[in-house]
């Protein structure tokens, strides 16, 4: 009887056992595998070869941001791709600029990218957008605008007055003469590297160096006065000598095209 009762006390304090550990219930196991954290940490720097602030036809800029990786690893196959959500013409962009690894605790590591504008570049604002990727996901976007010059389109330029001045006021073959310009910016935007084409008369020979006489900017409403020197040749035969010349901006589409005349006394 007492062996009995023995094993029925054994009993009860192994279910109470039982009951109790079943009721208990492990502390949950935390394992921090880390990742690379990029963020990009400062604003962007735009550098421009003329200082305008702005992109213009045939220019190179570069723009430039700083990006940490606050991650505890290092972030891998980091890739810029660049976009223009206006989609401006002529505007080349780096599309895509392989940056590769950056390591862990890495801070302000430089990124950069290349943009340029060809001659079609049209006048407006471009907006654009770089994606930073790490192992082809996205994680990071900065948003940039920038006005873009262009191509000018009609004609903004137009020769206001223009003026000869020779020996007793009269041009002769054999001898030099100066014609006197005064053109004006009648357009909206400022028009740059105002240039004058004189079209090719035979026996005029020019007297100055063209790239002397570029106007490196008009602003609307601006008025400028430039003379040129030339040479009449002894052999001109004509009783009148028509001069032609184009007055035009690098960024304008069209130039102006400006008939001028004057009387030559022949010997």
């Amino acid at each position: 009887m007492r062996l009995l009762f023995f094993f029925w006390m054994i009993g009860l304090i192994i279910s109470s056992l039982t009951a109790q550990t079943m009721r208990e219930k492990s502390a949950a196991i935390k394992i921090n595998y880390g990742y690379p954290e990029l963020v990009i940490s400062k604003e962007l720097s735009f550098n421009d070869q003329n200082n305008n602030k702005s992109i213009d036809p045939g220019e190179t800029v570069t723009i430039g941001f700083f990006i940490d990786n606050k991650g505890l690893y290092p972030a891998k196959n980091v890739t810029i791709k660049t976009r223009d959500m206006n989609q401006t013409v002529g505007l080349i962009l780096e599309e895509e600029k392989f940056i590769g690894n950056i390591p862990r605790d890495q801070r302000n590591f430089f990124i950069q990218s290349v943009i340029r504008g060809d001659s079609t570049l049209e006048a407006g604002k471009a907006y654009l957008v770089f994606d930073v990727y790490e192992k082809g996901e996205q994680v990071e976007t900065l948003e940039f605008r920038i006005a873009t010059t262009g191509l000018v389109e009609g004609r903004n330029l137009e020769v206001i007055s223009s003026q000869f001045f020779a020996d007793k006021n009269n041009l002769h073959p054999g001898k030099p003469f100066t014609l006197k310009l005064s053109v004006k910016n009648k357009g909206t935007v400022p028009i740059k590297n105002v240039s004058f084409n004189f079209l090719g008369i035979q026996h005029l020979l020019e007297q100055f160096k063209r790239q002397d006489k570029v106007i490196k900017e008009m602003q609307p409403g601006d008025i400028e006065t430039l003379t040129f020197q030339f040479f009449l040749g002894i052999n001109y035969k004509a009783s009148s000598l028509p001069v032609k010349v184009v007055v035009q901006g690098s960024n304008e589409k069209e130039g102006t095209l400006k008939t001028l005349s004057s009387s030559v006394i022949q010997q």
